[in-house]
């Protein structure tokens, strides 16, 4: 994708970097107990500073593994490229800050420092700060780029979850004004004229159960069609952002 590759940015390290920030990345996870509990311990910190990154709080496990499998293939720039496309796509609804990306990148070296220590050498704080700019960056310019598309998208998707149930309940409360007004009586009617009334109210009910065979015949197509959409929802059909990118 030539439009995406545009909005992605290049994470360019030396190869002794890459083994300081993997060696790095690897003595923090262990000590924090692994992938889960690592996790935990930085998205938690990050929802604290940032009420918005809940989300990735509650699929901790998900991104800390994402971020894991990019930071095992700095040593293949194409792979790289290929998570970092991945990652932009399936979050691209999400509106990524210059501050966000500090905040992040500040959280991060807090906790490595805290489990390596004297470990924690200059080559590996200036690796794992490039990476997370990079990442960052490529999440806040894809946004960007799709901004307009996305609103439209989203704005479709919400009227083509309106199903027929939800049209009739906004509609209920003055289609029953409506049946009530029509049940009103009409008031007496004169003696004179009581017989041509009952004639007349003869005729109507005669015509009436023309009408109501002919509204029985259009309510049970109309079933057929919710029916048919019923099934039609049913199918696995990407529902978020998320899913498109891992449908496609």
């Amino acid at each position: 994708m030539e439009e995406i590759d545009r909005l992605l940015s290049t994470i360019e390290l030396d190869e002794y970097t890459i083994k300081e920030v993997q060696n790095g990345w690897e003595t923090t996870e262990k000590r924090l107990g692994g992938p889960k509990a690592a996790g935990e311990e930085v998205f938690t910190k990050l929802r604290n500073e940032l009420p918005k990154t809940q989300g990735m709080l509650t699929r901790s496990s998900t991104v800390w593994h994402l971020l894991s499998e990019l930071l095992q293939s700095l040593g293949q720039p194409k792979v790289v490229q290929k998570r970092l496309e991945y990652s932009a796509l399936r979050h691209m609804n999400a509106d990524i800050t210059t501050a966000d990306v500090e905040i992040f990148r500040n959280i991060l070296f807090e906790v490595c420092a805290s489990k390596l220590g004297g470990l924690m050498t200059p080559e590996f704080q200036f690796g794992l700060g490039q990476i997370v700019v990079a990442v960052g960056t490529s999440l806040a310019k894809t946004h960007a780029h799709y901004a307009k598309r996305l609103h439209l998208l989203t704005s479709c998707w919400k009227e083509v979850n309106v199903t027929e149930d939800d049209t009739q309940e906004q509609q209920g409360p003055v289609s029953r004004q409506n049946s009530e007004e029509q049940d009103k009586p009409a008031g007496e009617e004169e003696d004179a004229t009581k017989d041509k009334s009952e004639q007349q109210a003869k005729e109507a009910n005669m015509a009436g159960d023309g009408a109501k065979d002919v509204e029985k015949g259009e309510q049970e197509q109309g079933d057929e069609k919710h029916g048919a959409w019923q099934d039609n929802s049913n199918l696995n059909i990407p529902k978020t952002f998320a899913a498109m990118a891992r449908f496609n």
